[in-house]
């Protein structure tokens, strides 16, 4: 479908820049694991974004004339978004003071009170959009404190899940990729400055680890009668890799422990088999999901089948290949880019957002897919 590839192509593009974002920021071998699923996120962009822009493209690979040439968007907006982040503190030198004056101010948390924090949380992340992202490090102020309360909550109530819903969605908001493809070569020598911005880069990423497996684990992963929320978190867990303290501290651990003579390949290998043990548990879950959703649900279903076969066999592809929820009309922007599935953003964009499943649909009926 000529149409649906380009509708899905801002929804993608996060993905296709996750591996490149990746190399680019890890230094050491030892200390980075590039597992055969962040290798399948390129498949994935070209089995939609690629395609659509090449029929647009000249044979030389430019834009053909009249038509926007993408890859100057991306890196623009990657340079907005790193010309203010230079400029912010880190979150982290910041949190312990916001945290300290929500602890006065909140006292005790319980679940009763978690969904109203929640709604607070909401009500700064759209000011911070409201303020202009990262046209404005000013708007920062409020997705700081997004995130504090929202980790004040979860500290009290670690498995609520509105919390870890929406601090997830607070750290794709003001924790996004910054990096672009042409920055790999350039920040291979990192300057301090630069080893600043490959942290900031990873930073949302890692931080997304524990809520979204803790979020699988209690809720989306055990519902009786699953939302489209649900796959999309599974559809995520496989595009992420913990923080490097997690390998470490955990996995690599468990290796030299079960053989005392592992070598860095034993440890490498031992990375790869977490992840991929890890995440085919959660496409056989995601595929019985779709099993008591029923037909409805059988495009997904397929697609999880082939992610499953691709992980198992040790090829690249072990992901969704197409989000399973898209954003309709012109509410979408490369200003959203470098982000997941999970993503919402702000109100406008939150009210165009509807399952793939639906929208194919209502693109079949109106004669716009082929």
């Amino acid at each position: 479908m000529q149409v649906s590839r380009i509708k899905l192509a801002i929804a993608i593009v996060a993905s296709a820049l996750v591996v490149v974002c990746v190399m680019s920021g890890r230094g050491q071998r030892s200390a980075m694991l590039i597992p055969l699923i962040l290798i399948g996120i390129l498949a994935a962009a070209s089995l939609t974004l690629i395609p659509a822009l090449r029929k647009k493209a000249s044979p030389k690979g430019r834009p053909a004339a009249g038509q926007p040439d993408n890859e100057a968007i991306l890196e623009a907006e990657c340079a907005r978004r790193q010309k203010t982040a230079s400029a912010l503190p880190r979150y982290f030198d910041s949190a312990p003071a916001l945290k300290a004056k929500l602890g006065a101010e909140l006292g005790a948390i319980d679940d009763e009170r978690i969904p109203s924090l929640v709604d607070k949380a909401r009500d700064l992340e759209e000011e911070f959009w409201e303020k202009g992202d990262f046209e404005d490090p000013a708007s920062f102020e409020h997705i700081y404190q997004a995130r504090a309360l929202l980790e004040t909550c979860l500290d009290a109530k670690p498995a609520n899940e509105p919390a870890l819903r929406m601090l997830l969605e607070v750290l794709q908001a003001g924790w996004p990729l910054i990096l672009a493809q042409k920055d790999m070569n350039r920040f291979a020598a990192a300057t301090r400055a630069r080893q600043m911005l490959v942290g900031r880069n990873f930073e949302g990423l890692y931080a997304m680890w524990g809520p979204i497996w803790t979020l699988w684990n209690h809720h989306a992963s055990k519902r009786p009668d699953p939302v489209i929320d649900d796959l999309a978190v599974a559809s995520v867990i496989l595009l992420i890799q913990p923080p490097p303290e997690f390998w470490t501290s955990v996995v690599d651990v468990d290796t030299v422990q079960k053989n005392r003579s592992a070598t860095a390949r034993d440890v490498e290998a031992g990375r790869i088999e977490f992840l991929r043990t890890r995440h085919l548990e959660v496409l056989t879950s995601a595929l019985a999901a779709c099993g008591r959703k029923g037909a409805e649900w059988d495009m997904y279903a397929n697609d999880i089948r082939r992610a499953t076969d691709c992980l198992k066999r040790g090829v690249p592809g072990g992901h969704f290949a197409e989000p399973v929820i898209v954003c309709r009309g012109n509410a979408d922007s490369v200003r959203y880019g470098g982000r997941f599935v999970i993503f919402q953003g702000p109100r406008e964009r939150r009210a165009q957002l509807v399952p793939l499943h639906e929208e194919r649909a209502r693109w079949q009926k109106t004669g716009l897919a082929t």
